[in-house]
């Protein structure tokens, strides 16, 4: 069962379908198309329009047309891949979009503080314990390593997080695990370093 969340609770009426060859928007419903299909409507006019990013695609594509979306939707296909992180802050800091952004896939609880910070503003949740603690309103992650300010955080503050949490993992006994795209998980966060800039070692 998915659920969709945004920091006003949970939505029930949700028009928006990831369409897949097995599922379709219906009639009442608006889809979120892949990039190549939404390109294609956009080229033709359409507004109002879905657009799913995942992790390999290149999320500037977007900006002749950041007009003509209502939602984008960054694929977050496991734990470990953290490149939807760098896609939202793109989409926020330098592209300047403004509608709304949501999380999908294998979002967890401890990510999503995270997630906000970056400009995700929606988060399209499976996950069962992530859907019992947002039931309940706690929102777990580790907030003191986050800004406080409630702006959206940039390249920069997501440079100098995940170098400090990476330089105080030995003091602080955290576990750090190298994975796929060399990207590192710290207390369910994950970072892919080489994209955003830092040295495996630094």
């Amino acid at each position: 069962m998915t659920k969709i969340w945004n920091e006003s609770g949970f939505l029930n009426d949700d028009p928006w379908v990831v369409e897949t060859e097995e599922t379709k928007a219906g009639s009442n419903e608006k889809a979120v198309l892949g990039l190549d299909a939404f390109l294609e409507q956009a080229a033709a006019g359409a507004s109002g329009l879905g657009v799913l990013v995942a992790p390999a695609d290149d999320v500037t594509r977007l900006a002749p047309h950041l007009s003509q979306i209502a939602l984008v939707a960054l694929a977050f296909p496991a734990f470990n891949d953290g490149r939807a992180f760098s896609h939202a802050s793109l989409l926020r800091s330098r592209l300047g979009f403004e509608g709304e952004v949501r999380a999908v896939g294998d979002v967890l609880i401890d990510q999503i503080p995270l997630m906000l910070r970056c400009g995700i503003d929606s988060f399209a949740v499976t996950n069962a314990t992530a859907i019992k603690r947002l039931s309940e309103g706690r929102r777990a992650g580790y907030r003191q390593s986050l800004p406080a300010d409630g702006k959206t955080v940039g390249r920069r503050q997501i440079l100098q997080l995940a170098s400090r949490l990476l330089k105080n993992a030995a003091r602080d006994s955290v576990k750090q695990a190298e994975i796929p795209e060399r990207a590192y998980i710290w207390k369910g966060i994950p970072f892919n370093l080489p994209r955003l800039g830092i040295s495996a070692r630094s």
